[in-house]
């Protein structure tokens, strides 16, 4: 069943989609590209700042990006920094978010911090695409945006 051309990140023209055996009467939600803005290669803050100011612990995030990144902190910094670290890397492989350079030395608090801040980032807007497209879809508004992350038990990581 033809869908039509979509326009696909890196792909300089749209391309024919097809949807594979289709079943009649199913509709499928459509296709998400996040086209518009790219948080796999973006290393700006929800504000638009420059990658520079992105580092910077004085640039704000937005207030979904915040909550995010209050529990990140408050659940890591139990962990031992070293356990902290692995726990990061691997949050940041599953959200593909690309780490910020290393300094000189090392995983210290403030680049801890930098990392927490790219992750929340790029959850925090996930989790505003889903209540916004939750609440346009029902056409009720929410006080609350919940997102389930399935996570297999072979994922993480045992020490």
């Amino acid at each position: 069943m033809p869908m039509g051309p979509v326009s696909l990140r890196g792909v300089p023209e749209p391309v024919e989609m097809y949807q594979l055996n289709a079943v009649p009467g199913r509709i499928f939600a459509a296709l998400r590209l996040d086209r518009e803005v790219d948080l796999i290669n973006d290393e700006s803050d929800a504000t638009g700042s420059s990658p520079s100011d992105s580092s910077s612990s004085t640039a704000t995030l937005c207030e979904t990006s915040q909550m995010v990144a209050r529990c990140l902190e408050s659940v890591l910094g139990t962990f031992a920094p070293a356990r902290r670290r692995s726990l990061l890397v691997a949050i940041c492989e599953r959200w593909r978010v690309s780490l910020p350079r290393k300094p000189e030395a090392g995983w210290d608090e403030d680049y801890c911090q930098n990392v927490i801040r790219r992750i929340a980032l790029k959850v925090g807007h996930a989790m505003d695409l889903y209540a916004a497209d939750r609440d346009h879809s029902t056409g009720t508004a929410s006080s609350a945006s919940v997102i389930l992350i399935p996570c297999r038990r072979a994922d993480i990581p045992r020490y």
